[in-house]
């Protein structure tokens, strides 16, 4: 592929499979020459990946050393940009190139988004340029995000759905996946935050008596979720994490505190934890936030029993915005 280097006039970056060369439009019968000062020892897996805006270029990058990785370059030096833990995701990949890629600016924060859509991977990651972070990002089925390309148009961002056939606005103001905004009513979107692992240095054991953290209540009139969105909370899951168990009948199998619902009124934050290492969590307790009006903003789990190590896994469910501080964990040995 060849994308032209962002704010450098009349050069251009060449990317082949193993290497990437910077050329110079000199003109005349030669017309572009390659410039012997500089090149990058990678190619790309996949063309699809190669993103480019006013400042960077971005692709997934490899050579015959190197496992996949993220490179980034303005032409005159190059960067990696994939922590070890991606790297790591990257190179246990089935198909890598069966991917895509884009930039798109949101809120003042430059977004690198890939994905990688076949159905062995399904994953989709993006990075913020501005506080140098992944983020995992789902459709509402958990599948990859269907974003492939965006679109400024009509003061808005629009993409075309990857593996759907519709066309879809992207904005931090709509809070829920919609088919039409007029009827009030849709999908929420995944939103999960998973702790890092808290331990004592020592290696100690402890008890935690109290996780909280702060979190914007009361200030919005919640609109629905979609009838046909049923949502169990509490429900078992198997050994390996993340499919529920059901009964010949095809139900989702509860603990004694489980349940399911549909047509919620309120969004709600649902808490597990886990002190194996992140192999198994807990069961699920949530709590109902406060409707319009009603502005106590602590949310408080308490007598949270003995650990070694505690790492939390937080689900904001709804079709609002949440706003949530650090959280506090209070222990005593």
């Amino acid at each position: 592929a060849i994308k032209r280097l962002p704010g450098r006039a009349n050069n251009i970056l060449v990317i082949g499979s193993s290497v990437c060369e910077v050329w110079t439009n000199v003109g005349g019968e030669e017309n572009y020459r390659r410039n012997s000062s500089f090149n990058i020892d990678s190619g790309t897996i996949s063309k699809s990946t190669i993103a480019a805006n006013e400042k960077f270029i971005t692709f997934l990058a490899q050579n015959e050393n190197n496992a996949p990785t993220i490179l980034v370059t303005e032409g005159s030096s190059v960067q990696n940009i994939s922590t070890d833990g991606i790297d790591n995701l990257l190179q246990n990949l089935n198909h890598p190139d069966k991917s895509t890629a884009f930039f798109y600016k949101q809120d003042g924060h430059l977004f690198y988004q890939f994905t990688f859509f076949d159905q062995s991977d399904n994953l989709s990651l993006v990075y913020d340029f501005k506080t140098n972070m992944f983020f995992h990002v789902t459709d509402d089925d958990y599948n990859f995000h269907p974003a492939r390309q965006t679109a400024y148009f009509a003061e808005k961002t629009i993409f075309i759905g990857l593996n759907r056939g519709s066309i879809y606005e992207l904005s931090t103001d709509i809070d829920g996946v919609y088919e039409d905004l007029n009827t009030g009513t849709g999908r929420t979107i995944p939103r999960i935050r998973v702790t890092n692992t808290v331990r004592i240095p020592d290696a100690s054991p402890f008890y935690v008596n109290n996780f909280n953290f702060w979190i914007e209540q009361g200030v919005t009139n919640f609109p629905k979720l979609s009838e046909d969105n049923e949502i169990c909370f509490g429900d078992m899951i198997t050994e390996f994490g993340s499919n529920p168990m059901i009964t010949e009948g095809n139900e989702i199998m509860l603990t004694e505190d489980g349940y399911c619902a549909v047509d919620l009124d309120s969004p709600r934050v649902d808490l597990s934890f886990s002190k194996l290492g992140n192999e198994a969590f807990s069961n699920i307790v949530g709590v109902q936030l406060n409707s319009e009006g009603y502005y106590r903003n602590r949310l408080n789990w308490h007598r949270l029993g003995f650990a070694n190590e505690i790492t939390f896994h937080i689900r904001f469910w709804g079709l609002n915005r949440f706003i949530a501080n650090n959280g506090v964990l209070e222990i005593g040995k």
